[in-house]
């Protein structure tokens, strides 16, 4: 219901997500970092078809034509030690994420560290860090990775290197790091061999290895926001009201990432065993409980009992691989139903 309400006007509820989310991080400020750490990511919704929406972002094409549903870009950035999407920037389909993720950028405290898969990696963007005094940790193309490195054929090494890159007015940039190139026994990748570039001089190859798990874990996380939260598609008419429900839906993810830290501070659970199904199913069974209890002592005996469920509910322990490895991807040809719409398309034909 939280996600869906649009009684709020647009700038109370933009005040709300950013009020509430500022109070979320004191909450579970962590010495895990000795200082900020985000990751940023880019999603893309689907949203209702009407002449509002149009006119507040933009139609969507495919290269073939345009398509009925629009699509609009979301750019966050989350907490890496907690997950709590903390900064926040909506845009059309033909705002790109870099575009985006400037206006992201710009809200981020300075001197903090931003951890970055390939789809960031465009020297122009990582020189928008630079002039912020933003850090960058960023994965790179293997191509671009072995070029900086000047064409290393060793399977592990690093390098300091002079990124040096020209622009659309002919003006250059020039970024110095480090590039890092080791293989990581980490399952689910394409590859496993990673290219990084990072300005952070301190960072040692154990550390980087360990904050490209983390953001690979946030990610997976942030997931729920379209596959629990519903938010791959957006009916709302208005284009305010798509803005309002994305900023609602992200701080109603935030209350519960909340409450998965909470409760696994308390328990000494990982949060990652966390289920987030579950804590929607305890938050809404014991959200009466907490509104009727009076004392102090109504409400430790409740939050104690909520936790205790939580710890009940943790995901097991996967014992075996995937039936499939993400590397393999099978040929469209190979599914059965490739056949009915072949056969389809032929009885039309006729």
């Amino acid at each position: 219901d939280l996600v869906r309400s649009r009684g709020l006007g647009d700038v109370y509820k933009r005040q709300l997500y950013e009020t509430a989310t500022k109070n979320i991080e004191k909450k579970l400020t962590t010495t895990r970092f000795s200082r900020p750490v985000y990751i940023m990511d880019g999603q893309v919704i689907t949203i209702a078809r009407t002449d509002s929406n149009l006119k507040a972002f933009s139609s969507t094409g495919n290269g073939e034509g345009e398509l009925h549903y629009p699509r609009i870009r979301v750019v966050t950035a989350h907490a890496i030690a907690t997950g709590i999407a903390t900064k926040i920037a909506i845009g059309s389909w033909k705002q790109s994420e870099i575009s985006l993720g400037r206006e992201v950028l710009e809200q981020l405290p300075k001197g903090s560290l931003l951890v970055m898969d390939r789809g960031f990696h465009r020297p122009t963007f990582l020189n928008w860090c630079k002039e912020l005094n933003i850090d960058v940790l960023v994965r790179l193309k293997d191509p671009a990775g072995n070029k900086l490195m000047g064409g290393c054929d060793e399977s592990e090494g690093e390098a300091r290197v002079n990124w040096e890159s020209k622009q659309e007015d002919k003006s250059k940039i020039l970024l110095q790091g480090r590039v890092i190139k080791y293989t990581s026994n980490q399952n689910g990748f394409r590859s496993n061999l990673f290219h990084f570039f990072t300005t952070a001089n301190e960072l040692t190859v154990e550390e980087i290895s360990e904050l490209y798990r983390q953001r690979v874990q946030v990610e997976v996380c942030i997931r729920h926001l379209k596959q629990t939260l519903k938010l791959f598609f957006i009916g709302a008419k208005k284009g305010s009201n798509v803005r309002k429900e994305i900023l609602i839906a992200y701080l109603t993810f935030n209350l519960l990432r909340a409450v998965m830290e909470d409760t696994a501070n308390a328990t000494g659970i990982d949060v990652e065993r966390m289920s987030f199904k579950a804590t929607i199913t305890l938050c809404k069974a014991y959200a009466s409980s907490f509104a009727k209890a009076s004392t102090v002592k109504e409400q430790q005996a409740l939050t104690e009992q909520f936790r205790k469920h939580m710890s009940q509910t943790k995901l097991p322990l996967r014992k075996k691989e995937r039936s499939y490895p993400r590397e393999v991807k099978l040929p469209r040809e190979k599914y059965k139903s490739s056949g009915i719409f072949k056969g389809f398309q032929q009885n039309e034909g006729k």
